[in-house]
């Protein structure tokens, strides 16, 4: 049920990123039901009918969220805008029954260590995919420089899949791992892998033996998580 509530999240981020090549077909727009917690406690219950997207940069990568949606009475209704500086989170269901919940929160700040927790100035929405022991993952659309085409003079961006955390209560989320299918390499993953959860003795040792098999990880990068649960 995560798993299919990324894939939904992703295909909005994807038709919000591109609205122009969109066809006639995939622009049917699908019933979005929504309850909207505010920061102030209050709640607004609706319908999903417009949203924006945002980018954050990580490092080299590009990381593209939902930071604001408008909701309506009706599937076809006029909508209010909510940003996620006004929003807490937001529990949705799809018309196949799909329920998830986008939260709002701070990506890790740009060239700081994970450890001190520090974070950028915007917040967007983060789709949860992982929750458990208090513990909470997220799975983000990212962009980065597709290398092989840059060196023969053409500047076009790959898509992937960026993992990251927080502890429940955490304002601050922590990106530790980028899918870039077969040019993933474990060159030095490890290593900054450990990085993202030094702020765990036991977990940060346990990453850096050999206990932790980098490729049984990249099968579930959730994985990691279960093992947080334990150790933390």
């Amino acid at each position: 049920m995560v798993l299919a509530f990324f894939k939904k999240v992703s295909l909005v981020v994807l038709l919000l990123l591109v609205p122009c090549i969109v066809s006639n077909a995939a622009k049917k727009k699908e019933t979005v039901k929504c309850t909207a917690t505010l920061f102030d406690g209050k709640k607004v219950t609706g319908y999903i009918v417009d949203g924006k997207t945002t980018m954050i940069y990580y490092g080299e990568e590009k990381i593209y969220n939902i930071y604001s949606v408008s909701i309506a009475d009706t599937p076809e209704g006029k909508g209010n805008v909510y940003t996620a500086d006004e929003v807490k989170e937001i529990a949705v269901t799809y018309e196949d029954g799909t329920k998830g919940v986008l939260k709002s929160l701070y990506l890790l700040k740009n060239l700081s260590w994970p450890k001190n927790l520090k974070h950028g100035s915007k917040r967007t929405f983060f789709p949860v995919a992982y929750q458990k022991k208090g513990i909470l993952g997220f799975a983000c659309q990212t962009k980065v420089v597709d290398f092989a085409a840059w060196s023969l003079g053409w500047l076009q961006y790959e898509s992937h899949v960026q993992y990251c955390y927080c502890l429940e209560g955490d304002e601050t989320v922590i990106p530790y791992y980028t899918d870039y299918g077969k040019n993933t390499l474990a060159t030095g993953q490890k290593k900054w892998i450990a990085r993202c959860f030094e702020r765990f003795p036991k977990m940060f040792e346990y990453i850096k033996s050999d206990d932790f098999v980098y490729k049984t990880f990249k099968k579930d990068p959730f994985s990691v998580l279960d093992k947080l649960g334990t150790l933390k």
